[in-house]
């Protein structure tokens, strides 16, 4: 039965309650009935005719109901974590590196294993105050303009220890919301 489905005493009302074959034979066709007129009723303008079209609607569904759109969007969905869990894994950098009191904070925070298993990165990375990034929120925009200075924070770890350091980044980051201590 599809989220649209039409209740049973409004079914009862038009189809004879005795005959229960009829009302399972039909159900699907008022069902599709009443989705008819939930997208009647949500038509859009298209910009360029201004003519209705239910084509923005008809996506929405499709994202959600059709195979090939639920891949789509969970594709979609893959690809927007993979890119937030770079992004927090870049800051995480950024801070062991340029803000090396915040990225205590974040550890402070950690089981005792994980912040003792991280705890060394601050030997093989040397702690620099001369990063200009002073918000997690600038950090962000300039993440998304491609600014050389979100990946600066990589050319003062090591080249031998670099590959190290950010799989260890990437593990924290994948625990806990690095951003809610240091906000």
């Amino acid at each position: 039965m599809s989220s649209f489905a039409l209740p049973k005493k409004a079914a009862s009302a038009i189809i004879d309650t005795q005959d229960e074959l009829i009302y399972a034979q039909m159900l699907p066709y008022l069902e599709a009935v009443v989705v008819a007129a939930v997208l009647a009723n949500k038509t859009h303008c298209s910009a360029a005719g201004g003519s209705p079209t239910i084509q923005p609607l008809l996506d929405d569904s499709c994202s959600a109901r059709c195979p090939i759109g639920i891949e789509q969007r969970l594709e979609q969905e893959a690809l927007a974590e993979n890119d937030e869990l770079n992004q927090t894994v870049q800051w995480l950098g950024h801070l062991l590196v340029f803000q090396r009191r915040a990225f205590d904070c974040i550890l402070e925070e950690l089981p005792t294993d994980l912040h003792n298993s991280l705890l060394v990165l601050e030997n093989v990375a040397p702690a620099s105050g001369a990063g200009r990034v002073t918000s997690q929120e600038i950090f962000e925009d300039m993440y998304y303009e491609d600014c050389e200075e979100v990946f600066e924070w990589q050319e003062r770890v090591p080249d031998e220890y670099l590959e190290a350091v950010l799989m260890a980044l990437k593990k924290l980051a994948s625990h806990q919301n690095p951003f809610l201590c240091y906000r």
